[in-house]
């Protein structure tokens, strides 16, 4: 998950710092001296996230960024302010301005990446939310959503997992303020109490000073399948920045240390229930009522039309930002035809479908999985460079190779094929849709051949 960043700071040696921080990590960047040329270039190219300086002359950075928000289609760009060290003023006015969050100086690397990689998610979830209620619209079977990453948010439940101490009640009093239900577990074993409920928490708020092991904690999140997808934010002391680290590499979204600031907290907050809130919209539209000629029959999933219909959602923009997006053509095969057998096309659709159930489990919220015909599929992962996407095939190949289906369906055991399409690598002269769709084509007959099936 890449983007392409918009650095904004009126002395050069910053701009160049930066630079060369962020094109270490492959992002691409765009450098602007001025909010004016910030203007200039975000009019211009698509940007997924600015990193802006608050003290410029001419147009300081509060009025830059709140410029950016009274434009309609910049209102879900991430904007995260760099502001002087212990200036608790700018960080207030930070978040009155409608910046997503902020970076003090001199600035951290830890924080930096961190900020960025969360706030990138959000961002990329949300462009994946508009565009699937955009393809639902169209078909007229979802009203066209005009919503906003500034609309006011509901802030949910929150569970925090921290030691009883000064620290956290201030947490618990800061997002209580705005309605927000705080439950408050000091140990394992209290955690263990809260059972099958802990699914229903949009945040998971996990202190590594607690009695037990910290990581240890966060493990058995990241690996429970009623909590891997919630969000997790971590608390810490300046001293446990290495543990810091460790977590954000085991999954954890992003953290805050102490002593606890009110605004820092908000901020952090506020962007993982963003994301919560719109993981279970791409849910809830996923597993919408669709009328059936856009649902495969036999496995439930969106068929060749809707994809067709989702690509042609993608604007030349889309295309041309390239943001990684990648897509695998997954084609099996029975290793002995069932064609002799009177039940044949049932127990091939049983079959189907209980290789799309292996698919989804290895599936993140915002990767969309299309039946194209009898034996093919496709997985549509956004923001995934080619490499990931290579290894996601691996993964399900190794998963469903072995696949016997023989006791449960009545047939042998099964052959698959996968493929991976790089769109970065597309010519300019034919529409974006049309480039994907050929390929497409072209692969689920390159596999069939690999597989021995007569396409």
């Amino acid at each position: 998950m890449k983007g392409h960043i918009l650095v904004v700071d009126d002395i050069p040696a910053n701009l160049r710092l930066l630079e060369a921080k962020l094109l270490l990590e492959n992002f691409r960047v765009t450098l602007a001296e001025s909010g004016k040329k910030a203007l200039e270039i975000l009019a211009d190219q698509a940007i997924d996230l600015i990193l802006l300086d608050v003290m410029m002359p001419e147009m300081d950075g509060f009025e830059l960024c709140q410029r950016i928000r009274k434009q309609k289609k910049l209102q879900n760009l991430p904007i995260v302010m760099v502001t002087a060290f212990g200036d608790i003023q700018h960080r207030v006015r930070s978040l009155e301005v409608g910046a997503d969050d902020f970076l003090t100086k001199p600035i951290n690397d830890i924080a930096l990446f961190a900020r960025i990689k969360s706030l990138l998610q959000l961002k990329f979830l949300t462009d994946q939310l508009h565009l699937r209620e955009k393809t639902l619209s169209d078909f007229y079977l979802l009203p066209t959503s005009n919503f906003s990453t500034n609309d006011e948010i509901v802030y949910d439940n929150i569970l925090l997992i921290h030691e009883a101490n000064l620290a956290a009640e201030k947490i618990k009093k800061t997002l209580e303020e705005i309605r927000c239900h705080v439950d408050l577990v000091t140990n394992k074993q209290s955690l263990e109490n809260v059972g099958s409920k802990i699914q229903d928490y949009a945040v998971i708020i996990l202190s590594l000073s607690t009695t037990e092991n910290g990581l240890e904690l966060l493990s058995i999140l990241r690996s429970d399948e009623l909590t891997r997808r919630i969000p997790v934010l971590l608390t810490a002391d300046e001293s446990q920045l290495n543990k810091v680290v460790i977590g954000l590499e085991m999954g954890a979204t992003d953290y805050f240390l102490r002593p606890v600031e009110k605004a820092e907290v908000l901020l952090r907050c506020r962007t993982q229930v963003r994301k919560s809130l719109y993981q279970e919209r791409l849910k809830t539209i996923q597993n919408k009522s669709v009328s059936t000629a856009f649902i495969d029959e036999g496995t439930g999933l969106y068929n060749k039309k809707y994809l067709i219909k989702y690509l042609d959602s993608f604007t030349n923009d889309q295309a041309e930002s390239k943001r990684n997006l990648s897509i695998a053509i997954l084609s099996f095969m029975q290793t002995k035809a069932a064609s002799s057998n009177r039940n044949s096309f049932d127990l091939i659709e049983k079959t189907a479908k209980e290789v799309s159930k292996k698919i989804v489990t290895h599936l993140s919220v915002t990767d969309l999985l299309i039946r194209l015909s009898q034996f093919d599929f496709a997985v549509i992962m956004n923001n995934t460079p080619v490499p990931v996407a290579l290894q996601f095939t691996t993964k399900i190949k190794n998963h469903l190779t072995d696949l016997n289906l023989t006791k449960d369906q009545g047939l042998n055991a099964i052959k698959l094929e996968a493929s991976i399409i790089d769109t970065g690598k597309f010519p300019n002269n034919k529409p974006y849709s049309q480039n994907i769709l050929e390929e497409i084509e072209r692969i689920i007959i390159q596999n069939k051949q690999f597989l021995g099936v007569n396409s």
